[in-house]
C-alpha cells in the first residue's frame, strides 16, 4: 500500500494515490517484500496466487523470478525495467526495522523516456542509501535487513 508520496514537478508524471495496494508482485516495489520472505512462505504464496503478467516485460516464470530475488537481496534493492507499467522504470530498496524486518519500501518511479539507461542503473543504489537512512532512523543496525516481512496489529493480510 502506497503510504506516502512526492511527486515530480514536471507536467507529465506518474502518480498514484495514497492508500493505493500495489499487487504482490508488481515491479521493483513488490520485489522488495518477496525477497524478505522465507522461501516456504514464497513458494506457497506462488502456488497460491500464480505470478501474472502486467506487461510484455513482466517476469511470470516462478525460477527466474526467484533468481531476480537473489539478486535483490544480494544487491540490496530491485530494478523495474517496464515490468510493471509500460514506458516505467523504477527502483526500491527495503525499509527495515530494528530486528532487520521489511516494514517498508522506499522507491523511485520515472518515465522510460525520461530516466535513460545509465540514471536508471545508478538510480537503484541511491534509492537503497535512502532507504538505508531511514532505516537506521527506525533502529536498524544491519542494512539491508532480510529477516522477514513485520506484521502490523489490524493490517490486512
Amino acid at each position: 500500500m502506497i503510504v506516502d508520496k512526492e511527486e515530480s514537478a514536471h507536467d507529465l508524471k506518474i502518480t498514484s494515490p495514497v492508500g493505493r495496494r500495489i499487487p504482490y508482485c508488481a515491479g521493483a516495489f513488490g520485489k522488495v517484500f518477496l525477497a524478505a520472505l522465507p522461501a516456504p512462505e514464497r513458494e506457497r504464496l506462488f502456488k497460491r496466487r500464480p505470478l501474472r503478467p502486467f506487461t510484455a516485460k513482466t517476469v511470470t516464470d516462478a525460477g527466474t523470478y526467484v533468481r531476480d530475488l537473489a539478486r535483490v537481496r544480494r544487491d540490496g534493492f530491485a530494478l523495474d525495467d517496464e515490468e510493471y507499467l509500460d514506458g516505467v522504470r523504477a527502483a526500491a530498496a527495503p525499509i527495515v526495522d530494528g530486528e532487520g524486518r521489511v516494514v517498508g519500501a522506499l522507491s523511485a518511479v520515472g518515465l522510460k523516456a525520461r530516466l535513460k539507461t545509465s540514471a536508471f542503473r545508478a538510480l537503484g543504489p541511491q534509492v537503497a542509501a535512502a532507504a538505508r537512512a531511514v532505516s537506521e532512523r527506525l533502529g536498524a543496525t544491519r542494512y539491508p535487513g532480510w529477516n522477514g516481512v513485520a506484521t502490523f496489529e489490524g493490517a490486512p493480510a
